[in-house]
């Protein structure tokens, strides 16, 4: 049983869906608990596995493909699991007529087959087909099973289905944002928000002296110097919690207006998070919105195009960088010091304008690092009016960020 279990972890694997060794391990103590009858089974994978919407619709169907997959190795025929009480209140409502109809039709080509079943053993061969009745009946039965496999009431798998394969299921982090629907944006928008709180939770990479921990090795070589290089003290340290200090700016011009929602919706899930949050918006001109994402009354309303409305930071309806940075450090440059990690949204399309290359490399020589996130496909990067490669050699970071996967690994690098 626990190759079989373990088969299962792989088929749904295969199948899209990502899991960790604990997870894992929560699901035996599951299967220990509840038994291993299909519902009980079902239920503990939903309990331990099914970490959103997407996964907890999929589990079940995937469930029910591997038990066939695994009557296949019989040859068995299988069929799905019935909901009785659905039936039941659900009863099937074919016409009297209609249903005479077709049982007369049924019954007629029952009739007929048996007919010509007899005709060919008589003769010993049927039309098109030598040998004496049983290659008639093995083709009958080949058709029989190739309508049985195609109805909707049963499933037909044989032994020499070796290659079956679990379907793909295309999980919420794989699902670009620009196309995703209002329920997986919601959906989404939660997941990235849950770990975004983790993450910010974490502790960093900052060391302080500590009375317990791993050996600071520079700290115990200068105490050893006293010493003659004899390290008679261990001095010890612990990783501190760090809160980095954090500018966004969002590019909110048309090209990347549904990635920019989505991200000022995680921006306003993490704002209380970090020790200081400074958010920018910018079309062709850059307006500050920290005060707008932290207000609670306004979190449902925010969205780009109100902000740019509001903003009034579109004169042209164009972005245009080389402004937007010019602008910046004309009036907002003080927000920004040497422990300042700059993140920039935005799919870098100049409309053809000046780069403003020299602007944005001081904002940079100010910052402890930039990260740029970039919603367009990488091969779209430095085509047409895209100037990317201008301003990636002055980043520490360029990620592309179309979907929940890329933009989570991105929010790692910031924190």
């Amino acid at each position: 049983m626990q190759s079989q279990i373990s088969r299962l972890m792989h088929y749904l694997g295969e199948a899209g869906l990502k899991f960790s060794t604990s997870e894992i391990i929560d699901f035996y103590k599951a299967l220990d608990l509840t038994g291993l009858n299909y519902d009980q089974v079902e239920a503990a994978l939903l309990c331990t596995l099914a970490k959103d919407k997407e996964s907890y619709l999929a589990l079940p169907a995937l469930l029910k493909s591997f038990i066939l997959s695994i009557q296949a190795e019989s040859g068995k025929v299988v069929p799905p699991p019935l909901d009785v009480e659905y039936i039941k209140k659900n009863p099937p409502k074919l016409p009297a007529e209609a249903f005479s109809s077709h049982l007369d039709q049924l019954k007629n080509t029952i009739r007929n087959e048996i007919i010509k079943l007899k005709t060919d053993t008589s003769s010993g061969t049927g039309k098109g087909v030598p040998g004496n009745g049983r290659l008639v009946a093995k083709d009958i039965n080949h058709h029989v099973n190739k309508f049985l496999t195609h109805t909707s009431n049963r499933a037909v798998l044989h032994s020499n289905d070796k290659d079956f394969k679990p379907p793909v299921i295309t999980g919420l982090w794989q699902i670009d944002i620009a196309t995703a629907n209002s329920d997986q944006l919601h959906e989404i928008s939660k997941i990235i928000i849950n770990m975004g709180s983790k993450l910010a939770a974490q502790k960093g990479y900052s060391k302080k002296p500590a009375a317990t921990g791993g050996v600071a090795i520079r700290r115990t070589v200068k105490k050893a110097i006293a010493c003659g290089g004899i390290p008679l003290t261990i001095k010890k340290e612990k990783r501190a919690p760090a809160k980095p200090e954090i500018v966004v700016m969002c590019d909110l011009s048309g090209s990347v207006a549904p990635y920019s929602q989505f991200f000022l919706q995680i921006l306003t899930g993490m704002q209380h998070r970090f020790k200081s949050v400074h958010s920018f918006a910018f079309v062709d001109r850059i307006e500050e919105i920290t005060d707008i994402i932290k207000s609670t009354c306004r979190r449902s309303e925010i969205s780009a195009q109100s902000l740019v409305r509001e903003l009034k930071i579109s004169a042209t309806g164009f972005s245009n960088y080389g402004k937007v940075w010019e602008q910046f450090n004309q009036q907002f440059l003080q927000v920004i010091n040497h422990q300042t990690s700059l993140v920039i949204l935005g799919d870098a399309r100049n409309n053809w304008q000046p780069d403003g290359v020299e602007h944005f490399r001081n904002i940079v020589e100010q910052c402890r690092r930039v990260i740029w996130l970039n919603p367009l496909a990488k091969d779209k990067w430095n085509t047409d009016d895209c100037i990317l490669d201008i301003y990636a050699v002055y980043c520490n970071n360029v990620f592309q960020c179309a979907n929940a996967a890329q933009l989570a690994k991105a929010i790692k690098k910031i924190i």
